[in-house]
């Protein structure tokens, strides 16, 4: 027997090409899955940072929207201005009101976490406040309680942070 190199033909595409191009295709679909995956992730916003971010910007740049400042507090009933604990908390939230007024630029992010329980949170928001042309900003901290139940998290308490 007798056994013959055999050449590959011009016309076919060698097996290490296939192998790229199947290698390829797999990759870009997973890169695709990565993507879906991660914006998914990203609009989840049920975790507490997001929720407590979402709920003192709504409350400085919204503050008739009762019903959707319950939603984001996550209760039935009351007032969400109620949930502002003490004066400091109060002097914050009306400053932050009357810079925006005032035409400045106001960024808000959740950068601190705290967990002194399993099923509570203390979430620290800060407002960053910049006027166009100053170089001068401000910062402001508040601290936003959260606690978990079965409906999720429940904003109890918004505070003045140090």
């Amino acid at each position: 027997m007798v056994r013959r190199n055999r050449k590959p033909r011009a016309d076919r595409v060698p097996a290490s090409r296939r192998d790229m191009r199947r290698a390829g295709i797999v990759l870009s679909a997973l890169l695709v899955l990565s993507a879906v995956a991660a914006i998914a992730i990203w609009q989840r916003g049920g975790e507490p940072e997001d929720q407590a971010r979402k709920f003192v910007e709504t409350l400085v740049r919204e503050p008739q929207a009762t019903e959707k400042l319950r939603a984001l507090a996550n209760r039935d009933a009351g007032d969400p201005q109620g949930l502002l604990s003490g004066m400091p908390a109060r002097i914050a939230v009306r400053y932050l009101r009357a810079r925006e007024a005032q035409g400045a630029t106001l960024k808000f992010s959740a950068r601190g976490i705290q967990r002194p329980e399993e099923r509570r949170r203390i979430v620290v928001v800060y407002a960053i406040t910049s006027v166009a042309g100053v170089t001068e900003t401000g910062e402001v901290r508040l601290q936003v309680l959260l606690t978990a139940d079965a409906g999720g998290w429940r904003i109890d308490g918004v505070s003045a942070g140090d």
